[in-house]
Protein backbone atom coordinates (compact mmCIF):
# COMPACT_ATOMS: atom_id res chain seq x y z
CA UNK A 1 0.00 0.00 0.00
CA UNK A 2 1.06 3.74 -0.76
CA UNK A 3 2.13 5.19 2.09
CA UNK A 4 3.24 8.77 2.21
CA UNK A 5 3.00 12.51 3.48
CA UNK A 6 2.41 13.81 6.30
CA UNK A 7 -1.08 13.38 8.69
CA UNK A 8 -2.52 17.20 8.10
CA UNK A 9 -6.21 17.50 7.29
CA UNK A 10 -8.00 18.44 4.06
CA UNK A 11 -11.58 18.78 3.63
CA UNK A 12 -13.42 18.64 0.27
CA UNK A 13 -16.99 18.71 -0.63
CA UNK A 14 -17.83 17.70 3.03
CA UNK A 15 -15.50 15.11 2.70
CA UNK A 16 -12.28 14.78 4.80
CA UNK A 17 -9.54 12.94 4.62
CA UNK A 18 -5.71 13.13 5.89
CA UNK A 19 -3.05 14.60 3.31
CA UNK A 20 -1.84 10.51 3.94
CA UNK A 21 -5.12 9.47 2.78
CA UNK A 22 -5.05 11.81 -0.14
CA UNK A 23 -1.64 11.29 -1.19
CA UNK A 24 -2.68 7.19 -1.10
CA UNK A 25 -6.01 7.79 -3.18
CA UNK A 26 -4.08 10.01 -5.97
CA UNK A 27 -0.54 7.39 -6.01
CA UNK A 28 -2.67 4.54 -6.35
CA UNK A 29 -5.04 6.31 -9.12
CA UNK A 30 -1.86 8.10 -10.84
CA UNK A 31 0.25 4.90 -11.32
CA UNK A 32 -1.38 3.35 -14.24
CA UNK A 33 -1.93 6.32 -16.44
CA UNK A 34 1.88 7.14 -15.57
CA UNK A 35 2.56 3.28 -17.20
CA UNK A 36 -0.06 3.45 -20.14
CA UNK A 37 0.61 6.80 -21.50
CA UNK A 38 4.12 7.39 -19.85
CA UNK A 39 5.38 11.02 -18.17
CA UNK A 40 5.43 13.32 -20.57
CA UNK A 41 1.36 12.39 -22.05
CA UNK A 42 -0.09 12.18 -18.58
CA UNK A 43 -1.24 15.30 -17.54
CA UNK A 44 -2.75 16.98 -13.99
CA UNK A 45 -6.26 17.15 -15.28
CA UNK A 46 -5.85 13.36 -16.19
CA UNK A 47 -5.00 12.46 -12.49
CA UNK A 48 -7.53 15.02 -10.78
CA UNK A 49 -10.08 13.40 -13.01
CA UNK A 50 -9.43 10.06 -12.01
CA UNK A 51 -8.65 10.69 -8.37
CA UNK A 52 -11.88 12.66 -8.52
CA UNK A 53 -9.95 15.76 -6.66
CA UNK A 54 -9.59 19.46 -8.13
CA UNK A 55 -6.39 20.68 -9.38
CA UNK A 56 -6.57 23.10 -6.03
CA UNK A 57 -5.93 20.02 -4.01
CA UNK A 58 -3.74 18.23 -6.45
CA UNK A 59 -1.17 21.51 -6.06
CA UNK A 60 -1.80 21.78 -2.48
CA UNK A 61 -0.17 17.89 -1.87
CA UNK A 62 2.51 18.55 -4.73
CA UNK A 63 4.47 21.13 -6.49
CA UNK A 64 3.73 19.84 -10.02
CA UNK A 65 3.43 16.09 -11.92
CA UNK A 66 7.51 15.61 -11.54
CA UNK A 67 7.10 16.04 -7.61
CA UNK A 68 4.08 13.67 -7.56
CA UNK A 69 6.17 11.37 -9.78
CA UNK A 70 9.28 11.68 -7.87
CA UNK A 71 7.65 10.62 -4.27
CA UNK A 72 6.37 7.48 -5.69
CA UNK A 73 9.33 6.16 -6.92
CA UNK A 74 10.81 7.29 -3.42
CA UNK A 75 8.32 5.82 -1.90
CA UNK A 76 8.59 2.29 -3.99
CA UNK A 77 12.66 2.59 -3.44
CA UNK A 78 11.87 2.59 0.58
CA UNK A 79 9.65 -0.53 0.32
CA UNK A 80 12.94 -2.10 -1.90
CA UNK A 81 14.89 -1.02 1.10
CA UNK A 82 12.33 -2.70 3.88
CA UNK A 83 11.88 -5.84 2.04
CA UNK A 84 15.85 -6.08 1.43
CA UNK A 85 16.40 -5.29 4.89
CA UNK A 86 13.70 -8.00 6.02
CA UNK A 87 15.28 -10.68 3.87
CA UNK A 88 19.34 -10.35 4.61
CA UNK A 89 19.54 -13.41 7.22
CA UNK A 90 21.69 -11.96 10.18
CA UNK A 91 25.77 -12.66 10.02
CA UNK A 92 25.19 -12.80 6.91
CA UNK A 93 27.81 -12.70 4.36
CA UNK A 94 28.63 -9.71 1.67
CA UNK A 95 27.64 -11.87 -1.23
CA UNK A 96 24.48 -13.14 0.25
CA UNK A 97 23.63 -9.67 0.84
CA UNK A 98 24.19 -8.34 -2.78
CA UNK A 99 22.33 -11.73 -3.82
CA UNK A 100 19.27 -10.55 -2.08
CA UNK A 101 19.65 -7.02 -3.17
CA UNK A 102 19.66 -8.24 -6.84
CA UNK A 103 16.60 -10.70 -6.61
CA UNK A 104 14.87 -8.00 -4.83
CA UNK A 105 15.80 -5.47 -7.11
CA UNK A 106 14.68 -7.49 -10.37
CA UNK A 107 11.45 -8.82 -8.50
CA UNK A 108 9.92 -5.43 -7.32
CA UNK A 109 11.00 -3.53 -10.51
CA UNK A 110 8.48 -6.38 -12.08
CA UNK A 111 5.94 -6.22 -9.95
CA UNK A 112 5.84 -2.61 -9.97
CA UNK A 113 6.28 -1.42 -13.51
CA UNK A 114 6.01 2.45 -12.40
CA UNK A 115 10.30 2.14 -12.27
CA UNK A 116 10.23 2.05 -15.82
CA UNK A 117 8.62 5.18 -16.18
CA UNK A 118 11.62 7.32 -15.17
CA UNK A 119 14.02 4.73 -16.57
CA UNK A 120 12.58 5.37 -20.06
CA UNK A 121 12.78 9.41 -20.23
CA UNK A 122 16.54 10.37 -19.64
CA UNK A 123 15.96 13.99 -18.64
CA UNK A 124 13.74 12.47 -16.03
CA UNK A 125 16.65 10.26 -14.47
CA UNK A 126 19.09 13.13 -14.79
CA UNK A 127 16.69 14.96 -12.72
CA UNK A 128 16.50 11.82 -10.05
CA UNK A 129 20.62 11.18 -9.77
CA UNK A 130 20.49 14.84 -9.02
CA UNK A 131 17.87 14.20 -5.95
CA UNK A 132 18.35 10.75 -5.00
CA UNK A 133 21.47 11.53 -3.14
CA UNK A 134 20.00 13.69 -0.77
CA UNK A 135 16.21 12.57 -0.73
CA UNK A 136 15.81 10.51 2.30
CA UNK A 137 13.62 7.89 1.06
CA UNK A 138 15.30 7.41 -2.14
CA UNK A 139 18.89 7.29 -0.61
CA UNK A 140 17.61 4.59 1.87
CA UNK A 141 18.26 2.28 -1.10
CA UNK A 142 21.68 3.46 -1.99
CA UNK A 143 22.47 3.80 2.31
CA UNK A 144 21.35 0.01 2.46
CA UNK A 145 23.51 -1.44 -0.45
CA UNK A 146 26.64 0.47 0.86
CA UNK A 147 26.34 -1.11 3.62
CA UNK A 148 26.21 -4.43 2.32
CA UNK A 149 29.25 -3.04 0.20
CA UNK A 150 31.21 -2.01 2.72
CA UNK A 151 30.34 -5.43 5.20
CA UNK A 152 31.97 -7.29 2.42
CA UNK A 153 34.81 -4.99 2.51
CA UNK A 154 35.54 -5.38 6.25
CA UNK A 155 35.25 -8.72 6.79
CA UNK A 156 38.05 -9.53 4.08
CA UNK A 157 35.18 -10.90 1.69
CA UNK A 158 35.34 -8.17 -0.91
CA UNK A 159 38.73 -6.58 -2.35
CA UNK A 160 39.69 -3.20 -0.82
CA UNK A 161 37.47 -0.32 -2.78
CA UNK A 162 35.07 2.38 -1.99
CA UNK A 163 31.57 1.21 -1.45
CA UNK A 164 30.16 4.73 -2.30
CA UNK A 165 31.38 4.66 -5.65
CA UNK A 166 30.85 0.57 -6.15
CA UNK A 167 27.16 1.56 -5.26
CA UNK A 168 26.32 3.77 -7.63
CA UNK A 169 28.49 1.20 -10.42
CA UNK A 170 25.58 -1.40 -9.44
CA UNK A 171 22.62 0.79 -9.49
CA UNK A 172 23.80 2.81 -12.94
CA UNK A 173 24.10 -1.24 -14.57
CA UNK A 174 20.80 -2.08 -13.38
CA UNK A 175 19.37 0.85 -14.50
CA UNK A 176 21.53 0.50 -18.23
CA UNK A 177 19.90 -2.69 -18.57
CA UNK A 178 16.57 -1.65 -17.98
CA UNK A 179 16.50 0.88 -20.03
CA UNK A 180 18.67 -1.44 -22.54
CA UNK A 181 15.89 -3.86 -22.57
CA UNK A 182 12.78 -1.77 -23.59
CA UNK A 183 14.38 -0.13 -25.78
CA UNK A 184 15.41 -3.05 -27.69
CA UNK A 185 12.49 -5.95 -27.66
CA UNK A 186 14.21 -7.80 -30.09
CA UNK A 187 17.15 -8.59 -27.94
CA UNK A 188 14.60 -9.31 -25.03
CA UNK A 189 13.11 -12.09 -27.16
CA UNK A 190 16.42 -13.95 -28.45
CA UNK A 191 17.74 -14.24 -25.01
CA UNK A 192 16.45 -16.05 -21.92
CA UNK A 193 16.04 -13.75 -19.30
CA UNK A 194 16.11 -15.42 -16.59
CA UNK A 195 19.39 -16.58 -17.50
CA UNK A 196 20.77 -13.10 -18.18
CA UNK A 197 19.61 -12.17 -14.90
CA UNK A 198 21.06 -14.66 -13.55
CA UNK A 199 24.92 -14.42 -15.22
CA UNK A 200 24.89 -10.69 -14.60
CA UNK A 201 24.24 -11.14 -10.70
CA UNK A 202 27.03 -13.36 -10.67
CA UNK A 203 29.25 -10.74 -13.05
CA UNK A 204 28.66 -8.72 -10.27
CA UNK A 205 29.02 -10.31 -6.77
CA UNK A 206 32.28 -12.13 -9.21
CA UNK A 207 33.46 -8.42 -9.31
CA UNK A 208 33.52 -7.44 -5.50
CA UNK A 209 34.94 -10.84 -4.28
CA UNK A 210 38.83 -10.35 -3.41
CA UNK A 211 41.02 -12.66 -4.94
CA UNK A 212 42.33 -15.95 -3.06
CA UNK A 213 45.78 -16.50 -2.67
Amino acid sequence: MWDSGDISRIEMAGDVKTELERRQQIFAAAEPIFIRFGYRKTTVEEICKATRISKRTFYNLFTDKFDLLMRMHAQLAQDLTDRVRASIPDNASGAVGIYTYLDLFFEVTEERPLFRVLLEEGDLMKQMTEIAPTDEQFSSVLVLLTEIVQSGIDSGEFRQMDAWTVTWVIQTMLDSIHVFMMGNPAASQAIDIDQFIEEMKMFIVNGLLAKQD
